[in-house]
């Protein structure tokens, strides 16, 4: 689990999606994340409690996925949500068992 700040939220000008983006309080990791319009609904500074595992857990967010790639050199992971896509950049180990082909669920609290 790693806790996180909504940096923003806005609506993509072509699809029905909403688009967040975040990052650790020490910025080491940063994330973006296609959802579903109206599926959550969160403001600019939400603290979240973002966690990805092979197993499902509660939260406000709750998806499930598969890690499309792992790039250690260029500190990248990317996931897929059936055509929602987040995408990892990290500076230091990521905290979360990532591995290409893996079955994910990634599950955000907002606290």
């Amino acid at each position: 689990m790693v806790e996180m700040i909504l940096k923003k939220w806005r609506q993509d000008p072509l699809f029905n999606i909403d688009i967040m983006e975040a990052s650790s309080k020490d910025n080491s990791i940063i994330f973006t994340l296609e959802v579903p319009r109206g599926l959550i609904d969160l403001k600019d500074g939400t603290k979240l409690e973002v966690n990805i595992t092979s197993k499902e857990e509660e939260g406000d967010l709750v998806m499930k996925g598969v890690v499309n790639k792992v790039d250690p050199e260029e500190k990248i992971a990317e996931i897929s949500f059936f055509g929602l896509w987040m995408r990892l950049r990290y500076k230091k180990s990521i905290p979360f068992e990532l591995n290409e082909g893996d079955e994910v669920y990634l599950s955000i609290k907002a606290i």
